[in-house]
């Protein structure tokens, strides 16, 4: 099902970067057919990881890889499924934190 939502980690620190908390997701992936991620994601051992899963990474190349590894661009539109389910947990957040004076 794409824009389903595996689960969820808590950030490691604003300096750290994505594919570190990637490394404590990647034995707890369920069985899909691929994985949609943004460039932050973009190295070889985590593609390997999910390939050796059986999960077809579907990461666009990082800007300075000397070859550009190809993705499915089609498929890649949808992850903004998922980037609008964090913004609407932001908002409800939002709603359920303020308090009127």
């Amino acid at each position: 099902m794409v824009g389903a939502v595996a689960s969820i980690v808590p950030e490691l620190g604003r300096e750290a970067s994505d594919y570190k908390g990637a490394a404590l997701l990647v034995d707890t992936l369920p069985p899909t057919d691929a994985m949609l991620a943004d460039r932050g994601y973009d190295t070889d051992w985590f593609r390997n990881a999910l390939t050796a899963r059986g999960i077809s990474p579907c990461i666009p190349s990082k800007r300075n890889r000397r070859i550009a590894i190809p993705h499915d661009r089609i498929l890649y539109r949808q992850r903004h499924r998922i980037e609008n389910m964090f913004g609407r947990l932001k908002d409800w957040r939002a709603s359920g934190v303020f308090r009127p004076r």
